[in-house]
């Protein structure tokens, strides 16, 4: 273990959803033969969703599950604009998604 390597990695939410879809999302990497061989290396992906609500997050991981990417790529999500405040912070107003894509997304 390196000197500058975490103990354990900081979750950006909280939920139970969140934790299993981003186990999800460590299996899939381990199965395509790329895991996070460090925890730094696994906070500094999760870092990556920062000003991203959680719905946006595991949309993401599961995109990108069902694509068979190794990295996620949270500024690219489709339909989603996004739009900052005046405290710089993001706010998300989904364009174009129809509540049958939406409740086909939680039941995936």
């Amino acid at each position: 273990m390196n000197k500058q390597d975490l103990l354990f990695v900081i979750l950006p939410y909280e939920s139970e959803d969140f934790k299993r879809v981003w186990e999800a999302w460590k299996l899939h990497r381990k199965d395509k033969k790329c895991p996070y061989r460090t925890l730094t290396q696994e906070q500094k992906a999760l870092n990556l969703f920062e000003g991203f609500d959680e719905y946006e997050a595991i949309q993401c991981l599961r995109l990108s599950m069902a694509h068979g990417y190794q990295g996620f790529f949270p500024k690219k999500i489709p339909n989603v604009q996004r739009v900052i405040t005046d405290h710089g912070k993001y706010t998300s107003s989904t364009a174009g998604t129809s509540a049958e894509r939406i409740n086909a997304l939680r039941e995936w």
